[in-house]
Order: C-alpha cells, then structure tokens, then sequence
C-alpha cells in the first residue's frame, strides 16, 4: 500500500514520464504534444478530497489504496453481447485489440486489425482506430492538430491527465465534414483483473465534422467478475458546426470495480450533441460531464439513469456552459436506490452574461427504497443574462404505494410489483434515446439488473 496520496502520485508520474520518452523525439507530433500536456496538468494537479466541493461526497481514497498491474496481455476472451448491427472495435484492458485473431469490424463490410477507415470522399466515410494510425494518415491531420491544440489550450483534471499521459494509444475516430454514418460505431471495453488489481485508462478523441451525424455506444464490461480493478476513462469531443452525435455510455463494472469518466464536449454553432448513460455496475462510480456551448443556436441533451444495491457508490456530476445565445439544454437523471447504496447528482448549468435567449431544464429524480439507502442532489443554476427560461428541480422519494397495492391484487408478487414499476421509472430515461435498438440493448441490461435484485430480497425472505 502507498503512504500519502504525494507518493501516489509519484508513481503514476513516473509511468506518465515513460510514455512521454517513448515518442520523445517526434518533434511537433500530436501524440507527443498531448503526452507533454497531459504530464504538466497532472504534475500541477493533486487527487480531490472530500473538502473539495464537487467532491464532497465522494471520497477516492480506495481507488488509490490499491497497488495495480499494467495492463493485461492475456488473451481476448470476452464475448461480445447481444447488439445492434455497428462497426465494433473492442478494447481489453484500455487497450485495442489488434491480433489477427480477434480483428475488428470496419465501416466497409471488411475487416482490419488496426482501423476502421473508409476513403472520407464516401458517404461513408470515417476513421475508427488508433490515434497513431490516424496521425499516420494525412487526410486527417490537420484535423487532428486543430483539436489537438483545443485540448492543449483548456484546463485538465486530475484523472483525464493521468489516463492521457498512461493510455498505450488512445482512440480516435473522425467523422469528417458531410458523412452520415449509417451504423452506430461500438467501442466495447473489457476488463480481466484475474492477475490482480489492474488499472487501465481508456481515452478517445472524437471529433464530428461540419454537417455529419453519427452515433458513438461505449459500453464498459467485466471480463469475469474476479475482483478489484480501476477503469479511469476519457473522452475529448467536437461537434462541428450543424453536426450531430449521439453518445450512448453503459457501465456494467465488475462488483469490485472502481470507474471515473470524464466526458469533456465542445459544441460548434446548430450542432446537436445528445448523452445516453446507464451506471449498473461497479463498487464506486463517479462521471464527470462538461458541455461548452462555443457558438449559438447549439442543443445539448443528458439523460441518464443509475441503479445502486449493496454499498454502490455511483456519483454524477454534469456542467453546462451556456456563453453564447439561442441555444437549448435539457437534463434528466433518474435513479434508484437500495440496501446501503449512495447516489449523488451535481448538476450546474450558467448561463453567461451574453447569453440570452436561453431554453435550461435539469432534473434529478430518485427512487430510495431502504432506510440505509443515500441519496445526495445537488442541481444548480447559475443565470447572469435576464431574457431566458431556466428551470431546476429534484425529487426523492419512494414506491407509490396505490400502484403497488393495485398491481399485487392483479396477481404479482410483492417484489415482482416493485421490478415493474421499477422498470417503468427508469424507462422514462431510455424512452429518450433516438435509437430504439441501441435502447433495447440497454434495457436488457437494466432488466437483469432489477432482476437480480428481486431474486435477491426473495431469497433473504424466504431465509428470514
């Protein structure tokens, strides 16, 4: 175990500092340029505690009491689940998998062991791979090096530096100017900690072009389910002007994992950018959500839910940066509760002094069904333009007990009436997602879940 979180620091510093010498060298190279940022940004930062306000009721201590292995280069065995059709590149341990063995679907219908990329002067065409490999490419660096620049040029927190500077090679995809992507891309994230405790540190840039349109799934699986280990992901977005992306985001961790995300998203003028997340899983889960609205008549939409059981811990916290005019947030998170599990939502939105003609809505809505059970909500507003429609709100409460009563007279078992209507809260959430097949295979997820906790308060009432 680590002494004081100085001397935590020092040793991820120092895997930051190798990964920084392994592209040394390349001057002016992206790769090394982000590396070097992300190295200053974690030298000059320090890990939160809970006398850090957003932290306040999230503490990291045993995210980082933990000693973790590099990642794993034992073999690739994770099935892929049940899905929607979508180009899919999976990813064991942060890292892509690249062997011939398991290659990964490209948009072309063929397959390619390190990227997915169609010629951009087809409708089709896009970048999936590695950020090397698209560096390699030089119809998209200038493209890369602008956004490069933005990422360089804007604060960064204490784990998006840390999971930059140690990612192998983060992920890059490119939808350039004017393509539409007719298939979702699926990035598929799977962990296998049976060596140990293993950390790994997922990082994608996606950058969405003028007038393009694209859907983006993540979804966060445990290998097997065989203990502790830590996924510390990141993404940098830009949607360009009149560009559309839909960001789907499931977490079904292992019980013993630890998860912080950090999704930082910058909005050109009449884009469109939509947030769709499910937090099942995992030991402690904290999502960070930072939307900047760079231009005007922008739209912005997070609709998320989360279910907690035993000591869950899963933190959300979103911030919207409304600087510009005529521009439309809308923010939804549900969740529900149980034995000991906490939730926490902090949800900020400011409206900027030049930002008038503003449309705001955030709500946080919470089902707590145990006298343990915790639920800390926290949405703000923060207005200095006077010519806007702002509203927030948050709810707590739980099971209504007319429709419990009613549905157990229709012949279901007292747990059976509780999944359902369960279900129903939170499918409130998922009946927002644009894509129903992608919401289908979230819904799967989020059933089984419920599924497991009613046979669970069966059999501790049959035992009791």
């Amino acid at each position: 175990m680590h002494n004081t979180a100085e001397d935590i620091k020092q040793v991820f510093l120092s895997q930051i500092d190798q990964k920084v010498k392994d592209v040394n060298g390349h001057a002016g190279h992206v790769g090394l340029k982000l590396r070097e940022y992300a190295r200053t940004s974690f030298d000059q930062g320090s890990f939160p505690t809970r006398k850090d306000e957003d932290w306040k009721y999230t503490s990291v201590k045993a995210i980082l009491a933990e000693e973790y292995n590099g990642a794993s280069k034992s073999e690739f065995t994770c099935s892929i689940p049940d899905q929607f059709e979508a180009t899919t590149l999976c990813f064991l341990n942060g890292v892509l998998v690249t062997n011939d063995e398991h290659k990964t679907k490209v948009a072309n219908g063929g397959e390619d062991n390190t990227a997915a990329y169609v010629s951009s002067g087809s409708q089709e065409g896009f970048f999936a791979g590695s950020l090397s490999v698209a560096m390699a490419n030089p119809e998209l660096k200038e493209t890369l090096s602008s956004s490069v620049d933005k990422i360089c040029n804007t604060p960064m927190g204490i784990f998006e530096s840390m999971g930059l500077g140690i990612n192998e090679d983060p992920v890059c995809i490119v939808i350039p100017d004017n393509a539409q992507v007719s298939k979702p891309i699926h990035l598929i994230y799977a962990t296998d900690s049976k060596d140990g405790a293993t950390a790994s540190h997922p990082y994608a840039l996606i950058i969405v072009g003028k007038n393009a349109k694209a859907e983006i799934v993540e979804s966060y699986l445990p290998q097997a389910d065989n203990g502790v280990y830590y996924t510390n992901t990141a993404s940098r977005i830009f949607v360009g002007a009149n560009g559309h992306l839909d960001h789907y985001r499931l977490q079904v961790e292992g019980k013993e994992a630890f998860h912080t995300a950090q999704s930082t998203i910058h909005q050109d003028r009449d884009s469109t950018y939509g947030v769709y997340i499910a937090e099942l899983g995992g030991k402690l889960m904290r999502n960070n959500i930072h939307v900047s609205h760079d231009s005007e008549n922008i739209t912005s939409n997070i609709y998320g839910l989360f279910v907690v059981q035993g000591s869950q811990h899963m933190d959300t916290q979103s911030f919207i940066d409304h600087a510009k005019p005529h521009c439309l947030s809308n923010e939804l998170i549900k969740g529900v509760l149980h034995d000991r599990g906490r939730g926490v939502f902090n949800g900020k939105i400011i409206v900027r002094p030049d930002a008038q003609k503003i449309n705001a809505y955030q709500h946080n809505a919470a089902l707590v069904l145990s006298p343990d059970a915790v639920m800390d909500s926290k949405p703000q507003l923060e207005i200095f333009a006077d010519d806007v429609k702002c509203s927030h709100g948050a709810t707590i409460g739980q099971l209504n007990p007319d429709a419990l009563f009613y549905l157990k007279t229709r012949g279901l078992s007292d747990d059976a009436a509780k999944t359902l209507l369960k279900n129903a809260f939170l499918k409130d959430v998922i009946d927002h997602f644009p894509n129903r097949d992608i919401a289908l295979y979230f819904e799967s997820y989020l059933e089984k879940k419920l599924t497991q906790i009613s046979i669970k308060n069966a059999t501790e009432k049959a035992i009791s």
